[in-house]
């Protein structure tokens, strides 16, 4: 794990390793972050051509930057489009995320709430349900 000090300077935590690869891992907690907040959704990863009435989320991320002390931001652009009826989404913005230490622990809880920030604004700009 490396995180910035200073402006040019890093610090690198030897010892501090991802259990899986961090694109993964925000893939993963991003999508259970979704389904938390919309029991309607089921969040599959991979899925080329999504079923009829499906929402298709595309996410790009520009830049992950933890400032040691500091903050943890994650850049992000995405796209939501909406199968049924054809709506498209488009939005980006920096989630930041106050570390409450330097850590291991504190730099992952700080990514996972940048990452809870950026469920909220997805889920906020899904379409609805559709009423049965």
């Amino acid at each position: 794990m490396v995180l910035n000090t200073t402006a040019d300077g890093i610090t690198v935590l030897e010892h501090e390793r991802w259990a899986a690869p961090l694109t993964d891992l925000v893939a993963q907690t991003l999508a259970e972050d979704i389904e938390r907040r919309r029991a309607d959704l089921l969040v599959s990863q991979g899925a080329s051509h999504p079923r009829e009435g499906a929402i298709k989320l595309m996410i790009d991320t520009v830049q992950v930057a933890v400032r040691r002390g500091q903050v943890a931001s994650i850049d992000v652009h995405w796209r939501i489009l909406d199968t049924r009826t054809g709506t498209d989404v488009i939005g980006g913005d920096v989630f930041n995320a106050p570390l409450g230490g330097e850590s291991y622990a504190a730099v992952a809880r700080a990514l996972s709430d940048c990452l809870a920030l950026l469920a909220d604004r997805l889920v906020a700009q899904m379409p609805p349900r559709e009423r049965q």
